[in-house]
Formats: structure tokens, C-alpha cells, sequence
């Protein structure tokens, strides 16, 4: 192996490390203090008031994965007035420039070699929030939020949105108090 080879091998795990560290996703919960949530048997959506919320397609991806999870808590949606809790979701994407610079050490591959260089450029990274409310259907009173922040990609692929969605869905009610708090 040469020395260019031991030291892009390096690097490139270094990048990709760091790409996945950028997406990752971070996810944050608040649930009321001594709430019995295994006395919740039914749920229905509601919209939250002056919120903003995706093309109708990508709506219905959201509505779907979080029904998914739900059910496999052991909750059932209705479409009656009177439901055990009430869910809200809403939605945030914020544009925003990413700047990276620096003064790279890597050896340019071809004829010679030039060490030490400035490399660096900006870009726009978009950032989703994704705030999930659950409300006692009875009292009104906020029981359960998650909140959801990620580097979103850009893609267009309504299939890769989904499983995106689904798979940042499992995420979040992976810590869903099912039975208590």
C-alpha cells in the first residue's frame, strides 16, 4: 500500500463519520408528570391553527406513519369528536448556509504534488423540526410531545420520502409511554 492510499483511507472514513453525524437525527420528549397513558384506547387528528403543512402527498406519508405507530401501541384513530387523545403535528424547514473551510493536507493525486492548499466553499442545508403533540381528548391538556430535528436530504423520490418518514416515525415512538409514564 503507498502513502497515498494509507492516508486517503483515513480521510474518507473521516467524511463519511462526519456525514453521519450531520444527519443525525435528534429527538426530544415531554410528557405531562403522572399521566396514565394505558387509559388512552382511541385517538383523532386535528390541525394545529395558522400552521404551515407539506404538499398534501408527503401530509399523507406523516398521517400514515404516525397512524402505523399508534395502532402499534395498541391505539385505534376515529373520526368521531370524541376520542381519547387528539394529535397534532406540525412542521418546520429552515434553509440555511453551511460553510466549511479549512487547509487540506492531502497530497493532490497526479503529476507532482501540491500540499497544504486552501480548500473550502459554502452550501444550503435544509433543517426539518417536526414537533408531534398529543393531547387528553377530555381535558384538553397537552399529555405527550415529541420533538424531532434533522438534515434533510433533497431528494424528490416520494418512495424514499416514505421510508424516511416511516423509519423517523419508529424513532420517535420508540419511547412513547405506552402503559404509564
Amino acid at each position: 500500500m503507498n502513502l497515498r492510499t494509507n492516508l486517503a483511507v483515513p480521510m474518507l472514513i473521516a467524511m463519511f463519520l462526519s456525514a453521519l453525524a450531520a444527519s443525525a437525527q435528534k429527538i426530544e420528549y415531554q410528557s405531562a408528570p403522572g399521566t396514565d397513558f394505558s387509559q388512552y384506547k382511541t385517538y383523532r387528528w386535528q390541525r394545529a391553527k395558522d400552521a404551515a403543512y407539506p404538499e398534501k402527498a408527503i401530509d399523507e406519508i406523516f398521517v400514515r406513519a404516525i397512524d402505523t405507530e399508534l395502532s402499534k401501541k395498541g391505539l385505534a384513530r376515529t373520526e368521531n369528536d370524541v376520542a381519547d387523545l387528539i394529535i397534532i403535528y406540525q412542521i418546520a424547514i429552515l434553509g440555511d448556509v453551511e460553510w466549511s473551510a479549512g487547509h487540506s493536507t492531502i497530497p493532490f493525486i497526479g503529476e507532482g504534488s501540491i500540499s497544504g492548499g486552501p480548500v473550502g466553499g459554502t452550501h444550503m442545508i435544509q433543517k426539518g423540526s417536526f414537533i408531534l403533540d398529543l393531547y387528553d381528548g377530555k381535558d384538553k391538556r397537552q399529555v405527550w410531545q415529541a420533538h424531532a430535528t434533522k438534515t434533510l436530504d433533497d431528494t424528490t423520490d416520494l418512495g424514499k420520502k416514505n421510508k424516511n418518514i416511516a423509519k423517523a416515525m419508529s424513532k420517535i415512538f420508540k419511547n412513547f409511554p405506552a402503559k404509564g409514564n
